[in-house]
């Protein structure tokens, strides 16, 4: 994507006005990842600053605003770190309703079996996208790092 075919000097300008500390590839990115100004705006409230484009995307596509409001701000949650986490609670139907029932659910953990049958289901491959990369790639790619001698 070139830069100056998507975006006017005057768009440019009412970015950086936003967020002074925007470079033109970090406006690119949001705009790659189809965030309008007034979105960047929306998830810069949650703490998604110019480098975090990619993982408000995949808030955005599995979370509505309100959600992410609550898993961030509410139950303070990582966003990067704590999404996959939040994404297996959110569709086994584990949402905590306070910090207690957060952390009662991570004491309890879950298994790797758990984990590998909801990310890399059988037959199938791992939808999730997200900085590990490992969307697209087959259960069997990910699953012989367990069977190495």
């Amino acid at each position: 994507m070139n830069l100056n075919e998507v975006l006017t000097d005057e768009e440019i300008t009412k970015w950086i006005k936003i967020n002074n500390y925007f470079y033109l590839h970090q406006i690119e990115e949001w705009k790659k990842y189809n965030f309008s100004l007034e979105d960047y705006q929306q998830w810069k409230n949650l703490g998604f600053g110019e480098y975090d484009a990619q993982y408000a995307a995949n808030w955005r596509d599995h979370f509505t605003l309100e959600e992410t409001k609550y898993w961030i701000q509410e139950l303070d949650l990582d966003k990067k770190k704590d999404f996959k986490k939040v994404y297996y609670w959110k569709y086994t139907d584990q949402v905590p309703k306070n910090k207690e029932e957060l952390e009662r659910l991570q004491q309890a953990g879950f298994s790797t079996q758990q984990w590998v049958d909801f990310f890399y289901p059988q037959d199938s491959v791992c939808w999730v996208n997200d900085e590990s990369s490992d969307r697209g790639k087959r259960r069997d790619h990910f699953l012989f790092i367990f069977n190495e001698p």
